[in-house]
């Protein structure tokens, strides 16, 4: 029950641990919640913010701190930098500073005392204390004593990483890991940022817009629901809902009696699943078809598929880098054996890709790229370029014939390739999630039902797929099936989350 102010050293080779004298300097008083850095270039230490008090003893209470304080390793003398007033909220910064030069550090900060919040980067000068923050927010869930959070940086990747360790009981733990390209920026940089890809600019505004759709959907069936005092309860769709209040519900048009509901007229969805020639299939199973239709996925193994998909997903960039590609895929092998297995493994996926046509792996500038033309057919690339532009039923029922293969790189839990798919489905699932609620609108009920089971292929716990579901098959008559749907649907939800779904069949139906 006491904060410390001692400093220790571990020894690598023992495996023990040394208890430091001698330091020289200003005082820098007991404390915990601290953050630590290391500048090699000159053997210096620093110690930012933290939370004790002057004693050391808990019983006497606790500040925060907000000073930076600079050791020299090699005389133990403590030099304290600055002090600042903090004005905001309390904070305590998570572990680990990084220098991205000899001015600043970034630090990740979070108020502690509270059981939700948000962890922050923040960019503090060295000389006075300047800060601002950049980047965006990180969820932390920080009411045990086992939750903690750490920041790290990636030079071959050239990313910060920010690990954070969550615990409801202080006896299991999840760690989530997060990436942020360096150097980061704040907000405010990012609005002027030069308008240098309309493509991006256009998805994002692509999903801007359904989210405003969704909106503007759910707040006229609101005002319709006041004027005939008739309502049914749904959830609100993600990013309408107020993040801090756990199932927010809101009322829509209620379906007329079970016995006096009406099929709708429409005939259920087809999409033909028919595969062709020249073709890579990334949804699904991963799938290689030959120029003359005959399918040759055996050629690639899994080394293949991974130098593959990882040259193929890095075609915004114009390819991946050499360097990249050999820590992506060999990180712990040595340079010249790296060299080797890298050239080995580029001569057989060209060999392999000689079997098709319209497609060609080049190399330039030391870079690895994957070159398409028109006689060659790629799920993902199609994808990226339905999901950038979509603007008509045909591309929307050409999009989710392409999903209904199945999840991208399905049976493939390579690491490597966690960003690219949670990337992938955060853009994919807002789309669809407008679709569903155009489709209920005009009565399909056939592809509601259709367009919820592939909102379920990338997220199996979604609430508004599952109500739109049971929704449409309610207005189908098909009562029985609704009910083993939300069953199902109820069971997994208790399997993932570890606690009963708060929602029951009756409040649907």
């Amino acid at each position: 029950m006491s904060y410390s102010d001692k400093f220790y050293q571990y020894t690598v080779d023992s495996t023990k641990w040394q208890k430091l004298e001698d330091f020289t300097g200003d005082k820098l008083f007991p404390r915990y919640f601290l953050s630590a850095g290391y500048m090699e270039n000159n053997r210096t230490a620093y110690i930012f913010g933290g939370m004790g008090n002057e004693s050391g003893e808990h019983i006497v209470g606790r500040k925060y701190y907000y000073d930076l304080h600079k050791i020299n390793l090699d005389t133990k003398k403590v030099t304290k930098m600055w002090d600042i007033q903090w004005k905001d909220k309390h904070v305590v910064p998570a572990r680990g500073i990084v220098f991205p030069d000899q001015s600043h550090f970034y630090a990740l900060c979070y108020p502690e005392h509270l059981t939700r919040s948000a962890i922050k980067l923040y960019r503090f000068s060295i000389q006075d204390g300047s800060y601002e923050i950049l980047g965006d927010s990180v969820a932390i869930y920080s009411d045990k004593i086992s939750t903690r959070a750490q920041l790290y940086y990636d030079h071959q990747l050239g990313r910060l990483l920010a690990l954070v360790q969550e615990s409801n009981d202080d006896v299991k733990s999840t760690l989530k890991i997060y990436s942020l390209n360096s150097p980061p920026i704040s907000e405010t940089e990012l609005s002027n940022y030069p308008k240098k890809n309309n493509k991006i600019k256009y998805l994002i505004f692509v999903l801007f817009g359904g989210t405003v759709a969704i909106g503007a959907y759910i707040m006229l069936k609101r005002i319709s629901n006041k004027k005939t005092g008739r309502h049914m309860i749904l959830p609100v769709p993600a990013g309408v809902a107020d993040s801090n209040k756990e199932h927010l519900l809101i009322k829509t048009k209620k379906l007329a009696p079970i016995g006096k509901l009406k099929p709708s007229n429409n005939e259920p969805a087809v999409w033909k699943n028919n595969l062709q020639a020249n073709a890579i299939y990334l949804f699904g199973e991963f799938t290689v078809l030959d120029r003359n239709q005959k399918d040759i996925s055996h050629l690639f193994s899994t080394r293949l598929k991974q130098v593959f998909c990882l040259i193929l997903t890095h075609a915004g960039e114009a390819g991946i880098s050499s360097a990249l590609l050999s820590h992506l895929v060999w990180p712990d092998k040595s340079e010249d054996k790296v060299k080797n297995s890298r050239g080995v493994t580029i001569n057989h996926l060209r060999k392999a890709l000689s079997e098709l046509d319209g497609i060609e792996l080049r190399y330039e500038k030391g870079r690895f790229k994957i070159e398409q033309h028109a006689d060659f057919y790629c799920d993902y690339t199609r994808c990226m370029k339905l999901t950038s532009s979509i603007n008509n039923t045909e591309n929307r029922d050409e999009l989710i014939h392409l999903l209904r293969r199945g999840k991208f790189l399905q049976g493939t839990n390579q690491p490597i390739f966690d960003s690219t798919k949670a990337d992938l489905e955060k853009n994919i699932t807002p789309l669809l999630i407008t679709e569903i609620y155009q489709s209920m609108e005009k009565h399909a009920y056939n592809d509601s039902m259709a367009l919820a089971e592939v909102i379920f292929l990338f997220d199996p716990l979604n609430e508004n797929a599952l109500f739109m579901e049971i929704k449409a098959m309610i207005a189908l008559n098909m009562l029985q099936e609704a009910r083993i749907r939300f069953q199902n649907f109820a069971s997994e939800y208790r399997n993932i989350m570890g606690e009963d779904f708060p929602f029951n069949f009756e409040d649907i139906a």
